[in-house]
Order: structure tokens, then C-alpha cells, then sequence
């Protein structure tokens, strides 16, 4: 039978494809692989050191460091720890926390600063900072006056680096709205932060004053009703994206998918935007209107020329 696919356009610089397809290959290749025992099929995020080949992955209460032969080189334990949603992370002084598993929710590589940044379902969120040489050398990142450590959900997250305000690496964040935590713990919907190192490791909001700051959130009298699922997140031509899917409204029980953008030179989120998206098969004409997963790439020339009337270069992105 032959595989379905969907095409979508969205009105702007960057050309949306969502393209499905099914079918298996009769390739019987070997390729290296790693079997790591301790996840226990629990795997979550994959990150990859372009300039020394190495691979990161991040699973339930643990993180492995590979060669890119797939060679195990270090791993580092991320949990169980003893935790509670309604806690200050950190803090011994609270009696009712539990042994948690810690799922992986950020796994992403800062070239700049040559490190590992990595975060998860406890602690409220806050991360850890691994060298990309030997992440066993780990450190987390915690400032008890400041919500800039609070970085991932315990629902989905989504985080990558790209060119911030003043052109240096800044980490991009979009996360769901997690109702068992207390609001001084509370995270933005989306949100624009730096990576810094002068004495230690910090994590901050790009911008946060009385009267502007780097990020967005949801209104609280909605937050817990109207929940956003992240499902992936790039940059392109300037402008970083998020895929989302949520309600059409605030009191409907129907989803659909938006492509949220908001502009990199944009310290307060004024440039903010979200533009919904939806799919229909070629040959069913059914409404696909939530997004599974995504990739960034370039087209191949048979991709361009067999999903447009005319011929798209393959120096376009396509989604």
C-alpha cells in the first residue's frame, strides 16, 4: 500500500512540510549501537557534539556520554532523588518529599562554553552543567533569588540554543504549564535565557525588570485549562520557533497545532506570534491538525520536486 503524506505551507520565509510515511527497509546493514541496560526503554532526548562527534543522551535518572562509534565513555546518575512538586529544591529542611525518578526533559549542547546542559522533572526544573569531554564532572544550577533557575516542566518541555539579542548563544525555552507546582515555582510558557560562566555556572532570564522581561506566560486564571504541549523547537533566519499543540479556545475540548515565533533581537517578546497550522492528506483529504514530532532540514532534490508544482531549491529549509 502505499505511504500517505501530507504537505503544508505556511506564508512566510520558511516553507512548512509535515511529511509522513510508512514502510520498512530491506537494508540489513549493521551500524554501531548502544544498548544501555539502565534506562530500561526509558529513553528521552539525544544531543550530538558536532565538532568532536561525541553523543549525549538523556534518560530516566541517568545521562551517557558516547563516542561517535557509539562507545560508551561516561555516564553521570541524575537520580532517584528525594523531591516533592511542593518543595524548594535543595532543601533539607522539608519532611514530605519522596524517592522520585528524574525523566530527562533538556538534553542540549552550548558550543560556546563547551558544555552539556541538562534538566528535569524534579527539583522544580533546574538543570545541570556537564563538560562535553567528560560529563561525569557535573554541577547544577541554582540561585535561591532567582526564577531564572526554574527551567523545565514536569509535563513537556522543549529548549535549544540559538543567536540571542546581542548575538551571543542564548537558550530558548518553551514549557507546559505543570499544575502540582506552586506558583513561586512557576516556569513560562516561553522564555529567552543565558548560559553564563565568570566564577561558576549560572542560568538567568535574558531580561527581567519591573516593567519588561524575556519571556511569556499564560494567563494564571487559565494556565491549569488551557495547557500548551510543546513538541519541538529551532531557529531559522532570525527568528526562533516552537511547535505547540493546544485548545482552539480556552473552553473547547477540540486541539489543533501552532507554529509560535518570536523575533531574536527581541529582548522583551513584543515580536511574540502565533500562527496555527493544519495538514490534509493528498489522497483522503483528512484534517491532520496535531503535530507528532518535527526536524529542520534541507530538501533533496526528488523531496522538491515530488511535493511542489514547481521546483523548490534544496537550499530552502523545509520542515
Amino acid at each position: 500500500m502505499a505511504a500517505a503524506s501530507f504537505v503544508c505551507f505556511v506564508n512566510f520565509t520558511l516553507t512548512l512540510f509535515l511529511f509522513f510515511t510508512g514502510g520498512g527497509s530491506q537494508n540489513s546493514k549493521e551500524f554501531p549501537n548502544f544498548q544501555p541496560e539502565a534506562l530500561g526503554g526509558r529513553f528521552q532526548h539525544l544531543a550530538v557534539d558536532n565538532s568532536s562527534g561525541r553523543v549525549y543522551i538523556g534518560g530516566t535518572n541517568i545521562l551517557y556520554q558516547l563516542s561517535e562509534n557509539l562507545e560508551l565513555e561516561k555516564s553521570y546518575r541524575t537520580g532517584p532523588v528525594w523531591d516533592s512538586p511542593k518543595c524548594p529544591p535543595f532543601d533539607q529542611q522539608y519532611s514530605d518529599k519522596t524517592l522520585s525518578d528524574n525523566d530527562n526533559k533538556i538534553l542540549v549542547v552550548d558550543t560556546s562554553l563547551g558544555v552539556l546542559l541538562a534538566c528535569g522533572s524534579v527539583l522544580q526544573g533546574t538543570c545541570s552543567v556537564h563538560p562535553l569531554r567528560n560529563i561525569a564532572a557535573g554541577e547544577y544550577l541554582f540561585n535561591t533569588d532567582d526564577k531564572g533557575s526554574y527551567v523545565a516542566s514536569g509535563e513537556s518541555a522543549v529548549a535549544f540554543f540559538a543567536p540571542g539579542p546581542d548575538g551571543s548563544e542564548s537558550l530558548y525555552v518553551g514549557a507546559e504549564f505543570q499544575p502540582d507546582r506552586p506558583n513561586e515555582f512557576s516556569i513560562p510558557a516561553v522564555s529567552t535565557r543565558t548560559l553564563s560562566h565568570t566564577r561558576g555556572y549560572k542560568i538567568n532570564f535574558s531580561l527581567q525588570n519591573q516593567h519588561q522581561h524575556s519571556y511569556i506566560s499564560v494567563n494564571s486564571n487559565y494556565a491549569s485549562d488551557y495547557r500548551i504541549r510543546y513538541v519541538d523547537g529551532f531557529s531559522h533566519d532570525g527568528f526562533s520557533y516552537f511547535l505547540t499543540v493546544q485548545k482552539t479556545a480556552v473552553d473547547s475540548q477540540s486541539y489543533h497545532s501552532r507554529l509560535v515565533r518570536v523575533c531574536q533581537n527581541d529582548r522583551a517578546y513584543f515580536s511574540y506570534t502565533e500562527l496555527p497550522i493544519a495538514c490534509y492528506g493528498h489522497d483522503d483529504g483528512i484534517h491532520h491538525n496535531v503535530v507528532q514530532a518535527a526536524a529542520l532540514h534541507n530538501p533533496g532534490q526528488n523531496l522538491s520536486q515530488a511535493f511542489t508544482q514547481d521546483f523548490m531549491p534544496t537550499t530552502d529549509d523545509v520542515l
